[in-house]
């Protein structure tokens, strides 16, 4: 299946064996996922089924941030839809817009935190038009 804007697009590859997993590979009922189907099929997605910018796993690692977004901004829409195919889409698409420009404004409190705060982070992110933070 192919990429859906807003909604990630996921590729299913081989289970079990065919993956190259095997059972050592995990530790039982450590977490949430260590357990089947969890340890037996891969899924790939693209990053933004889960966090847009990819800066979920890079904030808590690094203190200097570079950030590109190439995701386009949601625009109005003065007939949306009103099925539920398209109507959902657009949810889903407003959930979207909404979680990366909260991920936006905490990238650019970090950087505008002062030195020694603990969410203080150095970094670029370009701003087209301005971001509020």
């Amino acid at each position: 299946m192919g990429a859906c804007p807003g909604l990630g697009g996921f590729i299913q590859t081989a289970s079990g064996s065919g993956a190259g997993l095997r059972s050592s590979d995990f530790t039982a009922n450590s977490g949430d996922l260590q357990r089947e189907p969890f340890t037996t099929r891969v899924v790939l997605s693209d990053g933004g089924v889960y966090d847009n910018l990819g800066l979920e796993t890079i904030y808590k690692r690094y203190e200097t941030l570079l950030v590109s977004n190439a995701g386009a901004k949601m625009k109005p829409d003065s007939e949306p839809g009103e099925d539920w195919i398209f109507h959902s889409k657009r949810v889903a698409d407003i959930v979207d817009n909404q979680v990366r420009s909260l991920r936006i404004r905490q990238l650019v409190a970090s950087y505008r935190a002062p030195a020694g705060d603990e969410n203080h982070r150095k970094g670029a992110y370009p701003m087209r038009g301005g971001v509020e933070a």
